[in-house]
């Protein structure tokens, strides 16, 4: 083979395998992208997405976020599941797709049952409902399941409770021309939701609010989607306390949750991004203080993403443990592919204008006539095919392609046949000059 193209094809291999490790590098430092859904928009939630998109934009995070605001957390959970985001915010106690794995809980929201200033001694807990209108705050329908939870409990019908869907801004309207008996709120104890819920039922109610009693404690056993826990005296304000003593209520979980199919080193870094981040937002996003870790057990009801529990139990794999192995059998793979490259190569420009078989047999037949010849002119004409023979080699010799055992071989087999035209040139010119 042409030496020059030898170099060439090297040279080609020194530039493919450094464009892979190149490309390899872009590939493993370009941030990955992902789409988050959210719903609806103006929720906490959503605005919280929305500081850390900003935020991993900014310091040039390993993990960017596109936030897609949905209609409401059910139509987020559908976005997750029919593929059209790779993540998504849902509430515990709502469908949760098949798919789904948590990565964190963004906060838990408390759930209010607000009974209105005429009703505080008829409405004393849920069950005192049956037959009376109950006003509900927010996205219409995402609170249903829990009315129809509570309703069970209370051993009422789901008509038994009359629904009314109110609007933040509707609701103070509602307590005050007594068109709901009672208000039911979801939402963190801190951050806008609650602050803005606040200000509608200090204009909607005379004095502190009376809560409705419900029985979230023996709701949570038989509800794994719900858990019971208390709302401190004064939690909504100070002077005078609201509410004023403690209330034991049923919390749901906000969770973050991806893809099983995310990958889980995508996924580790957003989660570890997530709890970098919880300090520094909090200032503008006062729910970020109640991310925390979802839970790892295998019970869980959302399970956790592999990626996630990467980094709770702080297993995250480093670039090398990740591409060891790529980085390992890399490069013999790059060596098998490049010999394979050559040895085609070889094959395809092999040359099959020179037969070495077919010229050692015209040697044969040279040296053979050489030893017949009886005149000085018929070994010139042997001489000069030697010649053209010779020629053919070295031409073929230095366009590559035969090994050193064939050209030692030729090499040889030219010696013997010159030496017997020379031996028979002698033998000739000495029988010449014997007849003179």
């Amino acid at each position: 083979m042409n030496r020059g193209i030898e170099r060439t094809v090297a040279v080609v291999l020194l530039v493919a395998a450094g464009a892979a490790l190149w490309f390899g590098y872009e590939l493993h430092s370009r941030p990955a992208e992902l789409r988050v859904a959210t719903g609806p928009a103006g929720t906490d939630d959503h605005a919280l997405l929305g500081g850390l998109s900003r935020r991993l934009a900014s310091t040039k995070a390993a993990v960017r976020l596109t936030v897609q605001p949905r209609s409401s957390p059910i139509e987020a959970a559908n976005a997750l599941e029919h593929g059209e985001a790779d993540l998504a915010v849902i509430r515990g106690d709502l469908p949760v797709p098949g798919t789904a794995r948590a990565v964190a809980i963004l906060h838990k929201s408390a759930v209010l049952i607000l009974a209105a200033d005429k009703q505080k001694k008829k409405i004393e807990n849920f069950g005192d409902l049956k037959k009376r209108k109950l006003g509900i705050v927010g996205t219409p329908g995402v609170n249903d399941h829990l009315v129809d939870r509570l309703s069970t409990h209370y051993g009422l019908a789901p008509a038994d409770v009359i629904r009314i869907p109110l609007t933040r801004q509707e609701a103070a309207d509602a307590i005050r021309a007594g068109r709901v008996d009672a208000l039911l709120a979801v939402g963190p104890l801190n951050g806008p939701t609650i602050t803005r819920f606040n200000a509608v039922v200090t204009q909607a109610f005379k004095s502190v609010p009376s809560y409705v009693e419900i029985h979230a404690e023996a709701i949570a056993k038989s509800a794994s989607e719900y858990e019971s826990d208390e709302i401190p005296k004064g939690t909504f304000r100070s002077s005078p306390a609201n509410p004023d003593d403690d209330i034991t209520t049923l919390f749901v979980a906000h969770l973050l949750v991806a893809k099983s199919s995310v990958q889980e080193d995508k996924i580790a870094a957003l989660t570890r991004l997530l709890f970098d981040a919880r300090v520094p937002l909090q200032n503008e996003f006062p729910t970020a203080r109640l991310i925390e870790a979802a839970s790892t057990d295998k019970d869980a009801a959302v399970p956790v993403h592999p990626g996630a529990a990467a980094y709770y139990d702080s297993s995250e794999k480093t670039f090398m443990e990740r591409y060891s192995d790529a980085l390992f059998y890399g490069p013999m793979l790059l060596s098998l592919v490049g010999t394979a490259g050559l040895a085609a190569y070889r094959y395809l420009s092999r040359d099959d204008s020179f037969a070495l078989s077919e010229r050692l047999l015209r040697l044969k037949n040279v040296a053979a006539g050489a030893a017949q010849a009886q005149h000085l002119d018929e070994l010139a004409a042997l001489e000069k095919e030697l010649s053209q023979m010779f020629d053919e080699l070295v031409a073929k010799l230095a366009r590559g392609g035969l090994a050193e055992s064939e050209i030692s071989t030729a090499l040889m087999v030219f010696k013997h046949v010159t030496d017997a035209l020379n031996e028979r040139r002698h033998q000739l010119e000495a029988k010449a000059a014997s007849t003179l």
